[in-house]
Parts: structure tokens; C-alpha cells; sequence
């Protein structure tokens, strides 16, 4: 999570552990929902990416 930008982090921290929803986060973040979901979907990308990597090492 430590290699995701910020608000990648943040998006996907507050939709997991704050259970919170899209709009809710858009509302916290000053952002539109669309980039929130954005910004989860590229964080959860990357996440998936690293965890591939390292697991075919």
C-alpha cells in the first residue's frame, strides 16, 4: 500500500476499512465520485500487480 500515491491509499483505506461509499469519499476528498472510483480501481490495479509479482518470484 506504501507505493500507491495518496489518495490512491486513502480511497481504498476508507472503502475497505471505513466502509464507507463512493459518495462519501468524493464528498471527504472534495472530488468528484467518478474519481474516487477511479482512484480505487487504478490503486486496486496496482495492488494486484505488485502481489502478482512477487508471488511468481
Amino acid at each position: 500500500m506504501t507505493e500507491l500515491p495518496y489518495e490512491q491509499r486513502e480511497a481504498i483505506a476508507l472503502r475497505i476499512h471505513g466502509n464507507l461509499r463512493f459518495r462519501q469519499i468524493a464528498e471527504l476528498q472534495n472530488v468528484s465520485t467518478k474519481t474516487v472510483q477511479s482512484r480505487y480501481r487504478y490503486g486496486l490495479d496496482k495492488l494486484r500487480s505488485t502481489l502478482n509479482g512477487e508471488v511468481k518470484k
